[in-house]
Formats: C-alpha cells, sequence, structure tokens
C-alpha cells in the first residue's frame, strides 16, 4: 500500500510540473486588414482557437496580438487560423510588454514614438484601456530598461521607472494620469 501511495505522490508532483511548464505567450502577426468589419471577425473568431487567452486588434498598424497557452497552441496554428479567415498574414515576433500610464491618444501617440526612437525596437503599440506597451525588438540582446527610461524621460510612467515629477507636470492635462 505505502509503494502505491509514493507511486502516487510521484506522478501527480510529475503531471503538476508538466502543467506548471505550461505559459502563455503573445505572438504579433501583421495582417491586410483595413476595417472594422476585419477587426470584429478576428475578434469573434481567433478567440475560440485552442488555448487562446486574449486578441488584440489595431487597425492603423495592421497588426494582430494573440496571447496564448503554450501547450494547447502555437504560432504556426495561430497564423493559419488567421488566414483561414482571408488574411494574408506576417509572423512578426513574440513581443515583450511594458505596462505604461497614459490616458488619451496624444499619449498613444507619445509613448509609441518614443518606444520606437530607441535603437532596436521595430514595433511599439500601447493599448490605452490595458495600459500596456507591446513592443517587438530585433536582437534579445537590447537592454528592455532603455525602453523604460527613454519613456519615462517624456513624462509617462512605467511598471519599472517613474517619471521625473517636472517633466509629468508639463504634460497636457488630458495625458495627466492618476500617480
Amino acid at each position: 500500500m505505502e509503494k502505491k501511495v509514493r507511486l502516487f505522490v510521484i506522478v501527480t508532483a510529475l503531471l503538476m510540473s508538466v502543467v506548471s511548464m505550461a505559459q502563455n505567450k503573445k505572438a504579433v502577426y501583421q495582417c491586410s486588414i483595413d476595417c472594422v468589419s476585419c477587426k470584429e471577425k478576428i475578434m469573434k473568431n481567433i478567440p475560440y482557437e485552442k488555448g487562446v487567452k486574449a486578441v488584440d486588434v489595431d487597425i492603423d498598424s495592421k497588426m494582430v496580438t494573440i496571447e496564448y497557452k503554450t501547450d494547447k497552441n502555437t504560432v504556426v496554428n495561430l497564423q493559419k487560423a488567421l488566414v483561414k479567415l482571408g488574411y494574408q498574414t506576417h509572423f512578426l515576433g513574440t513581443p515583450i510588454v511594458i505596462g505604461v500610464r497614459g490616458n488619451c491618444d496624444m499619449c498613444k501617440n507619445n509613448i509609441e514614438n518614443v518606444a520606437k526612437s530607441v535603437q532596436g525596437v521595430t514595433f511599439a503599440l500601447w493599448n490605452v484601456d490595458k495600459k500596456e506597451l507591446t513592443v517587438l525588438l530585433n536582437s534579445e540582446s537590447i537592454d528592455v530598461n532603455l525602453i523604460h527610461n527613454a519613456i519615462a524621460k517624456v513624462g509617462y510612467d512605467t511598471d519599472k521607472v517613474k517619471a521625473d515629477d517636472a517633466v509629468y507636470a508639463k504634460l497636457p492635462e488630458c495625458c495627466k494620469y492618476d500617480r
């Protein structure tokens, strides 16, 4: 009986370690989208793909960001799902996500432009509602702190760096957020 209990504990521990290895990842795709109908089509269908946790579609940049569980789906299968919906699609990479405070479209423009000005950043998209900046880099050796510092330098707090109070005070009223 004791051997069965030990075996059960070992098997349970192994299964738990395998389950904990599954992680959420994001994939960014450039898609041939150009209207609200395209966004709605993607938002209605892609969440039903296995393991998909969240979908974000930006019509202006023609970018689709999909968060998924790595044990349930792959970048290739998600791309096939977008193609099946009728879109030409190109996988751009796995992004990093940075929390950035802000309020409006002016903030969005400023945050994205500052992030893109950092050498090595190939793509930047700030989600106003989630307060998240999704960034693609052309190399894994780029110091992400450079992005945090550049954004804070123009008055926006990130999840790692607080903007200087004097710089924050110079932001337009619509851009000032609760600190």
